[in-house]
């Protein structure tokens, strides 16, 4: 991430609101996210932070969703968008997580 950042005049950097809790976990292994408190059972439909592979699945979630996109790069669920110029800051790239369903900060 730093070499992507290195010389650059103009970084952007995101953080992605709730991030974990916007990945939706298959139905078939919700068991895994089922806990019992004194109040009853109960299952997580979406992604947990603190798990043991939340990191590892939420960054390889970014990394594919980053991939087309050179000047640009995560750590979770921080984005980091970088360019020489301001009008390389394109919103563009925002509109990627748009169509994801994904939620970011105003």
């Amino acid at each position: 991430m730093l070499s992507k950042v290195y010389r650059k005049q103009f970084v952007t950097i995101l953080d992605a609101l709730s991030f974990y809790y916007q990945w939706r976990v298959h139905s078939a292994t919700r068991w895994l996210l089922t806990i019992t408190t004194l109040k009853g059972q109960y299952t997580f439909h979406c992604l947990v932070m603190g798990y043991k592979g939340s990191n590892a699945y939420v960054q390889r979630q970014m990394d594919i969703l980053l991939e087309s996109i050179d000047d640009a790069d995560s750590y979770c669920d921080d984005i980091v968008f970088s360019s020489e110029n301001i009008d390389d800051q394109e919103p563009g790239h925002i509109r990627r997580y748009k169509t994801f369903r994904m939620e970011l900060p105003p």
